[in-house]
């Protein structure tokens, strides 16, 4: 519980933060110099030609099977082994 009102009370201090921070000043457009309008012409990605490998893919896809079964497995675990409504 007390980590949820330490959760709730960082978002409501970062919201109250951000609204009294107002606009920065480099978000104004002033015309000229660095920040302004350009015209940027359309690019294209080429790809390589090779094709792609899944090795990356599975691996990722795998590592979050682990993390989300073992976060399953401790949160079950804890469960069982505490007093219900506790």
């Amino acid at each position: 519980m007390r980590l949820a009102l330490v959760v709730l009370a960082t978002f409501a201090i970062a919201a109250v933060l951000t609204l009294l921070s107002g606009v920065p000043h480099s978000a104004a457009q002033t015309g000229t110099g660095y920040g302004a309008p350009q015209s940027v012409p359309d690019q294209l990605i080429n790809g390589t030609g090779k094709p792609a490998s899944h090795v990356g893919l599975y691996a990722g896809s795998g590592l979050a099977v682990v993390v989300l079964g073992g976060a399953a497995l401790l949160g079950w675990q804890h469960h069982r082994h505490t007093a219900p409504y506790a």
